[in-house]
């Protein structure tokens, strides 16, 4: 019996009637730091000669321990428990039952553990990597669509991107770009889809979306391949650059105005800057 007790992995620990551990096996001392024999008698002084706490650091009652509950008839499953103080403190998953004869007498408790503590830290980073990258996806001034690259449909998508193509969450979330009439050139869509596919990324693309207005936008996107959950994914990023382009636009027409202007007078006129280097003429100088 010791020799199966000793080749389970969990903490395993046996009480008789009165609540007295009578058989540790090899991981329980191990998880614990004590032989059978070094355990006090009594759940309450166990709890706390063991320092065993809720995950807070809440003293268990003896009437909450799993021991004192298997030992009055309930069954107990994924209790979590805090095993120590400070940085030495170990997270337990405790589980525990009653030990009863087949006609229903009982003979007392097992109760098992696991160290949970790395999976627990590892559960705690994920989740923070998750809320970091949220609020960043969230907040971010880019506009974020995230599609499946099996049949397109969105998933997921920030404000900025809403904003940009004038639909709402709901009309957006569950459909695609083509059913959506986003893109006007079908053609070059299937070229970055391809480029995806094949590379991983298409990039500082400067494009034309369709919102649902009917209007266009002139837009600076980039599409990414990834994987979430085990399927693959597109990221669609996508910065509306419409009135920067019309500023431009307007720029270059007033100095086309103002070529025009001075290439017009027949008087010889040229510009020079600080250090007298001749930045402009009109053909009168030549």
């Amino acid at each position: 019996l010791d020799a199966i007790l000793n080749s389970i992995p969990s903490g395993l620990s046996i009480a008789d009637a009165d609540g007295r551990v009578v058989r540790m096996n090899a991981a329980a001392e191990q998880i614990l730091g004590l032989h059978t024999a070094s355990l006090a008698t009594g759940i309450g002084d166990r709890l706390q000669q063991l320092s065993i706490t809720q995950p807070d650091g809440t003293p268990f009652t003896r009437e909450e321990s799993p021991s004192y509950r298997a030992l009055h008839g309930e069954t107990v499953l994924d209790l979590t428990q805090k095993l120590g103080q400070a940085e030495n403190a170990r997270l337990l998953s405790t589980n525990a039952a009653p030990i009863r004869t087949p006609d229903g007498k009982q003979l007392g408790a097992v109760t098992s553990f696991t160290d949970i503590t790395e999976r627990k830290r590892a559960e705690e980073a994920l989740s923070e990597s998750e809320e970091r990258f949220s609020k960043a996806f969230s907040s971010s001034p880019v506009g974020i669509n995230i599609f499946r690259l099996a049949d397109g449909h969105a998933v997921d998508t920030n404000d900025a991107f809403l904003s940009l193509v004038g639909y709402s969450r709901e009309e957006l979330i569950g459909h695609s770009a083509a059913e959506l009439n986003l893109f006007p050139n079908p053609e070059q869509r299937a070229e970055w889809m391809r480029q995806v596919q094949e590379r991983g990324v298409a990039q500082d693309l400067e494009i034309q979306i369709r919102k649902k207005s009917g209007e266009m936008a002139s837009v600076r996107f980039s599409l990414v391949k990834i994987e979430l959950k085990g399927e693959p994914m597109g990221l669609a990023l996508a910065v509306d650059i419409t009135a920067r382009q019309r500023a431009e636009a307007a720029v270059q027409a007033e100095r086309d105005r103002l070529s025009a202007l001075i290439n017009s007078i027949t008087d010889e006129i040229w510009f020079a800057d600080a250090n007298q280097n001749v930045v402009l003429m009109n053909p009168a100088v030549w």
